[in-house]
Parts: C-alpha cells; structure tokens; sequence
C-alpha cells in the first residue's frame, strides 16, 4: 500500500515538526483516520518531500514529524511547456490536473482571436495541480504563466528546441518530427475550439512552428494537449 501523500511546509531537518490545517488535516485526521506513528509523505508543490510521522491529531490541524527528507526525484529528459486556449466550465479543471499528470512544466494560456473564456486564478490552478501531484506522486506543480497571443507564441518558439502546433491543416503527422534530434525543451500550441485563424496560422508559422497532426479525430483542446504532451514525453522516456 502507497504511503498517502498530503501538502504542506516541509521541515528543513530530520526530527523537525509541521503542522497541518485546513483540507489537508482533515484528509489525515478524518478521511484516513490518522493516529499518532502513521506515515505519510509530505510534499510542497516547488519540489521538496520528506516522509514524516503522525505525532498529534487535534481537531483542526495534525501534527507531522520529519523521518527524513526525500531526494529530488530526477526531472524529465525534456521539458514541456503547453499554450493552450482556455477550455469552456470545470474542463479547464481536467486540463490543469491532466497536463500535470503528463508531466508538463508549465501551461501558457493561449489568448487566440477565437478564445471564448478567460483564464482561471493561479490559485485555483495552484490548487487543482496540487491534487494531481498526490495521484501522480510529483513533487513540483504545473506552473501557470501570463497569456499570449499568437505573436507573443512565435517570439517564445525561439527559445525551444521543439515547437509544434496542433491543427489540421497542412500539418504533418507528430510522428515525423519525433524522429530527429532530440531538444531539451518543447512549446506545444493548441487553439481554441473554434479553431485558429488564417492570420494566427500564418504568424505561428513565421516563427517557426510547425503544424503537426494528432490523428483522423477531432479532439477537444484539453485532449489534444494532453495527448500532445504525452507523446513527446514517452518519445524522450
């Protein structure tokens, strides 16, 4: 059986104490029925872990004592950063919890002529990529930047050595790209559900990204960027 998983301050020595408030004490204390000397390992979200031990149970917080602090688990051979267009009600809480599932480091909301919907909090998304950590068992949440827009992605695609576009004109399949050098980072571009315009697709191309195919299915965009994100990172396994 797993060691459960929560979020909180990890202690900086062995021996050292955390206190635990709020959803986070009330997952120990009444979803596991926590009791003094179980352990769980406590993450923070920006990378550190530690195994701990249950010292006290009160009734709003619950006590930890660090056993020792985990090494950092050894980051992707490639990282990925996704700019995808804000998905429409709680799908875009399907999309933070998936792309931090796949592994991706950092999400770019992408402000297209078409997008429908406005970007989330970061706290929320703070919050929704934490969760996903506890199932995936990582230890550094998905990263939420500032929207771009079409140009503002081909100036970025300078600074990765993989970029690609999802769409379904004149792209080729992701296969293909997939097959040459291997880069250290990747910039994955999906748009939005009404798709990209001939100006985005001509402004994304000028700055070097290339359209790229998923398949003979019409995807939806937290999908595509997810299954996008996947591909590339079990190419670079």
């Amino acid at each position: 059986m797993r060691i459960p998983r929560v979020v909180g301050r990890v202690p900086a020595r062995p021996g050292d104490t955390a206190l635990l408030e709020g959803d986070e004490a009330t997952h120990v204390g009444r979803v596991l029925r926590g009791k003094p000397g179980m352990r769980v390992e406590l993450f923070d979200g920006d990378g550190a872990a530690g195994q701990c031990e249950v010292v006290r149970v009160g009734r709003d917080e619950v006590e930890l004592r660090l056993v020792e602090r985990l090494e950092p688990a050894a980051g992707p051979v490639l990282e990925v950063v996704v700019a995808v267009a804000v998905p429409k009600g709680k799908r875009v809480q399907r999309l933070a919890e998936a792309l931090t599932e796949a592994g991706v480091a950092a999400w770019i909301p992408f402000d297209a002529a078409r997008s429908e919907e406005r970007p989330p909090r970061a706290d929320e998304v703070r919050r929704w990529t934490l969760e996903a950590c506890k199932q995936c068992r990582r230890n550094r949440g998905l990263t939420l930047e500032a929207p771009l827009d079409a140009a503002g992605l081909a100036r970025l695609a300078g600074d990765f050595g993989l970029s690609i576009v999802c769409d379904t004109e004149g792209a080729r399949p992701l296969r293909e790209l997939l097959a040459g050098a291997r880069p250290a980072r990747a910039l994955v571009v999906v748009g939005p559900e009404g798709g990209l315009t001939p100006e985005e697709r001509t402004t994304l191309a000028a700055g070097g990204l290339a359209a790229v195919s998923l398949g003979p299915t019409v995807l939806r965009i937290e999908t595509a960027a997810t299954i996008a994100a996947g591909a590339l990172a079990v190419a670079w396994l």
